[in-house]
């Protein structure tokens, strides 16, 4: 049966409130090498935008704990000249939990000054590389001593202003799934370690089945383990991402899941420029995603060569300092484990 709004509820509301990014990281579908993101995608969402799709989704929160919302889905949120105030809005609904995703080349001292006196909670810095030679070459366009001084400044205000509330940490994808062992070594020993940051580090995805050549070591691994295909479990998580841009010139698209980058339109199930999110969880299109994963009939559809599909697989979380972290769980939302979708008896 659809979702009825009775049933609705919101912990994890991820926001991208810009499509674009301004590096060129060799393992993400927003470069060019690997085909680049659509046009109608790489659009900046506007703070009375972002005031709409909170307004709707705060209706839906959790009563017994903070609602998460992070500003990210698959841009660089800094370039969105409204942050600051995005996170204050955001803040202003009480209750929240409000975080982001940065590869931090923007994230300039006084930017950083903004955002923590605007109240945000977590800022999470994404680093592919383990010393400044492969940050430099993986992330095309970006420069490890810039980031690695921005993080460290971020650190600096947190102290000397006394935000208990506030944190940055670090998030870092192995290169070599062979070596994997031996780079978190030197993940540690070059970032972690000096930075003091807590972090995590994972092995690469593949975008849905697109980047099979970088990161076949999950499939491999599901294979050797006899594995077979069953529900990532967002379909029917408290969990809902909306990008900025959209499809025919509508904005506020909801998507599946921040995998569908560079094919957005394919995953696209509602626009909230013109639907609430009510209509949009209830929709038909909705619906058949949530079907296919209850059945594991993913053949047909854009979750069909996905390796999160493989959610047993533990090891694809390699390391972390991280207290409780876990596959299967939200990266901001700790509370929010993405559930196996329950068969539908046909």
């Amino acid at each position: 049966m659809p979702l009825t709004v009775p049933d609705l509820r919101i912990e994890q509301f991820n926001v991208e409130i810009a499509g674009p990014c301004n590096l060129q990281c060799v393992t993400c579908p927003q470069a060019k090498i690997n085909g680049g993101r659509e046009r109608d995608f790489r659009v900046m969402m506007t703070l009375e935008e972002f005031r709409k799709v909170l307004d709707d989704a705060y209706q839906y929160r959790p009563r017994d704990r903070a609602m998460c919302i992070s500003l990210h889905g698959s841009g660089e949120p800094t370039l969105n000249r409204s942050l600051p105030e995005i996170i204050r809005y955001a803040k202003s609904k009480g209750d929240t939990y409000v975080s982001f995703f940065t590869h931090a080349n923007n994230l300039t001292p006084a930017l950083s000054q903004q955002v923590i006196a605007a109240g945000v909670n977590e800022v999470t810095v994404s680093l592919i590389g383990y010393n400044r030679e492969t940050c430099n070459q993986s992330m095309v366009g970006g420069d490890f001593d810039r980031v690695m001084g921005h993080i460290r400044a971020f650190q600096e205000i947190l102290r000397e202003g006394n935000y208990p509330s506030s944190k940055i940490n670090t998030r870092h994808l192995t290169l070599d799934f062979a070596k994997r062992e031996w780079e978190v070594g030197e993940y540690r020993r070059n970032i972690i370690g000096p930075l003091g940051v807590e972090a995590e580090i994972w092995l690469q995805h593949n975008w849905d089945g697109r980047f099979v050549t970088l990161t076949s070591s999950r499939e491999e691994m599901a294979r050797e383990r006899g594995l077979t295909r069953r529900s990532c479990g967002r379909p029917h998580a408290n969990f809902l991402e909306v990008r900025a841009g959209g499809v025919n010139e509508h904005r506020l698209a909801v998507v599946a899941c921040a995998i569908v980058l560079g094919r957005d339109s394919l995953g696209t199930l509602g626009h909230l420029d013109t639907q609430t999110i009510a209509e949009v969880v209830a929709s038909s299109r909705y619906e058949e995603l949530r079907r296919s994963h209850d059945e594991k009939e993913f053949n047909g559809t854009f979750c069909e060569g996905c390796d999160y599909l493989y959610p047993d697989l533990q090891e694809v979380l390699v390391w972390s300092n991280k207290p409780g972290r876990k596959v299967g769980q939200s990266q901001t939302a700790r509370q929010l484990v993405y559930p196996e979708a329950t068969p539908v008896t046909v």
